[in-house]
């Protein structure tokens, strides 16, 4: 039964009338959000803007109604063990949410087919376009041949040397870089001041390749030969590494550098093709690209649909909402995986005075296009979206530093690392 109050101006007095049911605002379909994070924990405060869509979706329309859970609420963990084990439970008994926020189980949920494949959704949407996505992003987010989550935005990274020293070529293996220290025996390759330092510069993304489906290769003489160097190699001094008195191409031969589009920022990125002395990006020995993709997980925009959500619909126009909402909205310089909004930034960007080791400097329509072909050219690092991935690199970690210590034989090594990698490879991705 509805009732509702209504007072008289004059005697104030309230009586009561019954009001028909057909004259109540029809109740809502419930969607709901979960979350393994807890909200104040939420990186770059998305949470607070999240909360803020979520209500202007809820006030925009009269049909779906978006309610936000945190599974494991009451923790400070960004992924929380108890979180992660009550959405599993809740996932493989059917109750788990319509909507999934981004979480290192999306790769096994997907895998498993507990989510929907968003590829259909898309073509049939009247908002947005599979076109519109950098194919590399839609890449980085399929599993099993099924879009699990539309691409946010993304980061992208690089190695560089001078042309002179490291060669023209862009793009290169390990073997390039054992080629490069067996030619600079007294130069480091990198800013690492310490064993494990120098093999974590690019060490850490060589399990990741999932190329062809199979991980890289420890038991390798390659890989030997790369272990010894970390441990018996040259290293930057430690004090001139503090002090940021260390100099490209003197105190070591490869540096780093992470593509940005903000006016600040892109001067590093442009520094690649500026000055005298030409530049190569060698890029790391992953893949067959000159970048490597960043995911930026706690992305508004980073939501799956459960495969057993009876709510599919309005858990897709609420994503939809997103789309729409979040167009142009600024992460810290990243790179939109939508075209559209790349080339509106790329637009802002051309004409902007920069500051580069050379003096002051106008971006031109060259620059553009050199942040584009290097965005184009970069391909996704899966160590980013799969979490079983950071286990298998503190694997190779744990071992190394046995190594380094003196403890155990580089045979005996690479024989344990490719063991225990292999063993849990299979175990998780096979």
């Amino acid at each position: 039964e509805y009732r509702a109050v209504e007072r008289s101006d004059s005697l104030q007095l309230a009586r009561v009338r019954e009001v028909a049911k057909e004259d109540m605002p029809p109740e809502k379909e419930r969607i709901v959000l979960g979350s393994v994070m807890e909200g104040s924990g939420l990186y770059f405060s998305f949470y607070d803007e999240l909360m803020r869509l979520i209500e202007k979706f809820n006030r925009s329309q009269d049909q779906y109604q978006v309610e936000y859970r945190i599974y494991g609420e009451g923790t400070n963990d960004l992924y929380t063990s108890g979180g992660m084990e009550e959405l599993n439970l809740a996932m493989a008994t059917g109750s788990g949410p319509d909507l999934i926020h981004w979480s290192p189980m999306i790769p096994v949920y997907a895998r498993r087919g507990l989510l929907e494949d968003l590829t259909g959704y898309v073509e049939k949407s009247q908002v947005m376009s599979l076109d519109n996505f950098l194919e590399q992003g839609l890449e980085m987010y399929t599993f099993d041949g099924k879009l699990a989550v539309l691409p946010p935005n993304f980061l992208c990274d690089t190695l560089y040397g001078y042309a002179d020293q490291i060669g023209e070529e862009a793009g290169g293996d390990l073997s390039r870089f054992l080629e490069l220290a067996e030619e600079y025996p007294q130069t480091p390759l990198f800013t690492g001041t310490y064993p494990l330092g120098v093999m974590r510069e690019i060490s850490d993304e060589l399990p990741y390749t999932l190329m062809d489906g199979e991980p890289f290769s420890f038991d390798s003489e390659e890989f030997r030969r790369f272990l010894e160097y970390c441990k018996e190699g040259p290293k930057v001094d430690r004090n001139k590494y503090d002090n940021g008195e260390t100099v490209l191409g003197e105190d070591y031969l490869i540096g780093w550098v992470s593509v940005y589009l903000d006016p600040k920022s892109v001067a590093d990125v442009l520094e690649l093709r500026m000055g005298e002395r030409e530049k190569t990006i060698i890029g790391y020995p992953v893949g067959d690209g000159v970048g490597i993709y960043l995911w930026n997980p706690t992305n508004i925009m980073g939501l799956a649909i459960s495969a057993q959500s009876s709510h599919k619909e309005g858990a897709w126009a609420f994503i939809e909402y997103l789309y729409e909402m979040t167009k142009g909205y600024e992460n810290n310089g990243s790179i939109p995986v939508r075209k559209d909004e790349l080339e509106e930034k790329l637009a802002v960007l051309l004409g902007t005075e920069v500051e580069l080791s050379e003096g002051i400097h106008v971006v031109t329509e060259e620059d553009i296009d050199f942040i584009r072909d290097l965005i184009y050219a970069a391909r996704p690092n899966y160590r980013w979206i799969y979490d079983e991935l950071w286990t298998l690199g503190r694997i190779v970690q744990e071992e190394a530093e046995i190594y380094f210590a003196g403890d155990k034989t580089v045979e005996e090594t690479t024989d344990v690392i490719q063991s225990r990698a292999r063993i849990y490879f299979s175990e998780n991705f096979e």
